[in-house]
């Protein structure tokens, strides 16, 4: 009885850990900007630093701009090689990311809680199983 209730603890934790990982990889407070809000942050010297995200799928990305007023602005680009154009013929720095390999925890999350289950239900079954044969055999 008491192995069933560690299992439930166990179940519990990993949804607890689950919902946390995903609360926080989806909770990124930047500011949507559009181009006109970039360029009349260059304009006005309003920006502090500029970063270029590229995504995986090329050339897709997004540019995050840091004000000096500690606020964040984001926006996504169908084309990063544009701004980067563009930010090298206006002559302001930036930082260019390299793709991000992002490391979903969830699916390691999910074959650990397989793993586990399944060894539980398996070591039940091959001790079923093992009783069975052992009363069968003469």
């Amino acid at each position: 009885m008491k192995r069933k209730n560690l299992g439930i603890y166990f179940f519990i934790a990993v949804v607890l850990v689950m919902g946390i990982y995903l609360y926080k990889s989806f909770s990124y407070n930047a500011q949507k900007i559009t181009y006109a809000d970039l360029m009349k942050g260059i304009t006005e010297e309003k920006i502090d630093k500029i970063v270029i995200h590229q995504n995986e799928e090329v050339p897709t990305g997004s540019v995050t701009v840091y004000y000096k007023n500690n606020s964040t602005g984001q926006m996504y680009v169908s084309d990063v090689n544009q701004y980067i154009d563009l930010f090298d013929d206006l002559g302001v720095t930036y930082e260019l990311k390299d793709v991000e390999k992002k490391r979903d925890i969830g699916i390691y999350v999910f074959i650990i809680l397989v793993l586990v289950v399944g060894c539980s239900y398996s070591s039940w079954a091959s001790t079923s199983l093992y009783l069975h044969l052992v009363a069968a055999v003469p």
